[in-house]
């Protein structure tokens, strides 16, 4: 999902909304760490890799549903390069934090 500006506001001002579209994947590697912070609250870090195609079109402001959870672009796409050299395509470290009670 995007942020995208939909127009303006009776005084001039943009508003934007969140549009929605497809992206196709190629690979998503998820993972999950948990750390204590205190003695009551634990800090849940979901994550994960998206490996694209290469040129894709995403910005590092973009957000990303993956099996019905949102992720936020955790910095600026990359290069994917096989071992043998070649570029494979885009690889973007997705990130979402939740805090729940011990």
């Amino acid at each position: 999902m995007r942020r995208e500006q939909t127009g303006v506001d009776r005084y001039g001002k943009p508003t934007y909304a969140s549009v929605a579209s497809e992206l196709d994947v190629i690979a998503w590697a998820p993972q999950v760490s948990a750390e204590v912070d205190g003695g009551e609250v634990r800090t849940l870090d979901y994550g994960g890799t998206l490996y694209l195609h290469s040129g894709s079109d995403v910005r590092d402001d973009d957000s990303f549903v993956i099996y019905d959870v949102e992720y936020a672009a955790d910095g600026v796409k990359a290069l994917w390069k096989h071992p043998n050299g070649r570029y494979a395509g885009d690889v973007l470290v997705v990130k979402r934090k939740d805090y729940v009670d011990a």
